[in-house]
């Protein structure tokens, strides 16, 4: 799957489903895949230049006007056959791009069919023979016929003009690092914010289940905090006065209540506990944090450009993609990307920079 906006992917055919609505694309009259998954007849698939005169007046415009407008709440697929997939995924591109340049958007044709090749190896999405299948049909196109693909396919006036802050993460990390007064910079920061913060929350919950793990034993790695397990008192009512632990048991420390975790709760606090169990479980020296600790430091002071440049100087991978976005990101484009920063070569990202 690749990520176009909202939450519209775009997928070869060979992985259909019919677990979301979706839209099966091919490029001639064909059996619906239905017939052969389940054994029910539901007709054939128009081509999709019959399915462009039927549903959207002969214009493709109105094709991609469509798909942006689904119910962004709602997941919409778009599969298609190997040609009409690579078709539609570089008329997206040489859309969505402001200088569009044709072998440099091959180095991104390249990089995206070899994340989603490997991520078949990641997730539990694929059975053995569905892997294959995959894998069998998605090859990427040799680059003279990439090219005359690029020439022949017309630019979309509406996803050049479209909001970009519906699009993937990597194409404003792109945009953003290649010029960081871009007029989408701020929405660029702005998923940098949602993402650092959902990683926070995700190490936090992490931290709780260790400790409730280990509650009973508590007072064995934090002697400061006192809990009545022998009946003299209620060690949830004690929790809840806890200085140092009442956030586990607040149903309002989440994601969802940012301004008020920020008002409620001290830093200072949190990262003690961080730092507390970090050297009883595994040993980590306090005085050189984990990156969690760090990102506890950087996020109350709301500093979301500290903690992308200390993801940019880990030098290995994107933080944001491997977790909060593995399903949606290309996970090879942004450490392209940094690979460009790092070694100030940001002027190769030009052919990336937004329209």
């Amino acid at each position: 799957m690749i990520h176009l906006f909202n939450k519209v992917y775009i997928s070869h055919e060979s992985m259909y489903n019919s677990s979301a609505e979706s839209i099966l694309l091919v490029s001639e009259k064909k059996n619906h895949p239905i017939n052969e998954l389940y054994g029910i007849k539901v007709g054939n698939i128009l081509a999709f230049e019959d399915v462009l005169k039927v549903k959207f007046k002969d214009q493709i415009e109105n094709f991609w006007f469509d798909a942006f407008y689904k119910d962004s709440s709602m997941r919409y697929n778009i599969f298609a056959d190997y040609n009409l997939f690579n078709r539609l995924l570089i008329q997206y591109w040489k859309s969505i791009f402001k200088t569009p340049d044709p072998l440099k958007l091959y180095d991104l044709y390249k990089l995206f069919i070899l994340s989603m090749r490997l991520k078949t190896y990641l997730f539990n999405d694929y059975t053995p023979q569905s892997r294959a299948k995959f894998l069998q049909c998605m090859q990427p196109l040799p680059q003279d016929e990439f090219i005359q693909l690029f020439d022949n396919t017309v630019v979309v006036d509406f996803l050049k003009t479209s909001d970009k802050g519906s699009i993937s993460f990597e194409y404003l990390m792109a945009d953003y690092y290649y010029n960081q007064q871009s007029p989408y910079a701020h929405l660029f920061l702005d998923k940098v914010k949602t993402c650092a913060w959902m990683y926070w929350f995700n190490s936090m919950e992490n931290l709780k289940s260790d400790i409730l793990n280990a509650i009973y034993d508590i007072n064995k790695f934090l002697p400061e905090v006192k809990l009545s397990f022998d009946g003299s008192g209620d060690p949830e009512q004690q929790l809840k006065s806890e200085p140092l632990l009442k956030w586990m048991i607040d149903p309002k420390f989440n994601r969802d209540n940012i301004d008020y975790v920020l008002r409620t709760y001290k830093k200072e606090n949190l990262i003690f506990i961080q730092k507390k169990m970090d050297q009883f479980m595994l040993g980590i020296n306090p005085d050189t944090p984990a990156i969690d600790i760090q990102l506890t430091e950087i996020i109350f002071l709301e500093d979301y450009d500290h903690f992308l440049n200390l993801d940019l100087k880990r030098e290995f991978g994107c933080i944001f993609i491997k977790d909060l976005l593995s399903h949606k990101a290309n996970q090879l484009f942004p450490s392209y990307i940094y690979d460009r920063v790092r070694n100030n070569k940001t002027n190769e990202l030009q052919a990336y920079e937004l329209a």
